[in-house]
């Protein structure tokens, strides 16, 4: 599941270099890759959205009382 990490930095080629040299950073959002600012009303959009998820969270999947479910396992984390 793809996840997204706000940075506040000074845009520089060593900045840039070192974050997307992290293990399991597949790129930036802007054009052609390159990272890009956002607007204060952007970063604050977005950081409430995560603060109502934690407040009031989201149920994905319903189910009702005696309900059969299965549940099985996957290493794809590893």
């Amino acid at each position: 599941m793809p996840g997204y990490v706000l940075v506040r930095m000074e845009l520089s080629d060593e900045s840039y270099h070192l974050i997307s040299s992290i293990n399991r950073v597949t790129g930036f959002l802007g054009p052609q890759g390159r990272p890009m600012p956002m607007r204060d009303a952007e970063v604050n959009q977005i950081l409430n959205r995560v603060q109502e998820g934690e407040e009031t969270p989201r149920t994905l999947i319903h189910f009702e009382i005696g309900e059969q479910v299965g549940v099985r396992t996957t290493s794809s984390f590893l």
